[in-house]
């Protein structure tokens, strides 16, 4: 089992395990390096849960895909004018924290994707798991998981002896 399980937050629908890996194994051995600490990449997991929230394209209402970007055209048109870069900020603003909103709904509204998740999240730590590392709705996951675990699973165990809880 690895030392490390990292999990992802939003915005990660299209990625995937491997390509997350590839991307932050290297920035979490990079901080451990700062520490005088190594790691091996074999030792770190990552739980992905992201295609979990892909849509299936032959599953989306048209109408209501249509009328939810109504605007949009002429808001983008709009941008090359004054003020254009603060409008596209707001946007981009107001459409991240619409879309986080959605997927805390959709996890919390369906116990079977929480679940998934969740049960993800287990089989990437054990006995040998000394960190999880959790960004942004991937700190929901690991609490809710985490939380929900028996405090005498080993997943739940933490090592004030292991070299990383020193630093």
């Amino acid at each position: 089992m690895a030392l490390v399980t990292l999990i992802h937050g939003a915005f990660n629908e299209l990625w995937g395990p491997h390509e997350l890996q590839a991307r932050w194994t290297p920035a979490l051995q990079d901080g451990l390096w700062h520490h005088d600490h190594s790691l091996d990449p074999a030792d770190v997991a990552v739980c992905f849960y992201g295609d979990l929230f892909r849509l299936d394209p032959e599953a989306i209402d048209v109408e209501e895909w249509e009328t939810s970007r109504a605007g949009t055209e002429e808001l983008l048109a709009g941008l090359g004018g004054p003020g254009g870069l603060e409008m596209l900020e707001q946007a981009a603003g107001k459409a991240t924290f619409d879309r986080t909103v959605d997927m805390v709904t959709i996890m919390n509204g369906d116990p079977t994707l929480a679940e998934t998740a969740r049960g993800r999240l287990l089989d990437r730590i054990g006995p040998d798991t000394r960190a999880v590392v959790a960004h942004s709705l991937g700190t929901i996951v690991a609490y809710n998981t985490l939380r929900r675990t028996p405090r005498s699973s080993s997943t739940r165990s933490s090592r004030s002896d292991h070299p990383w809880a020193q630093t």
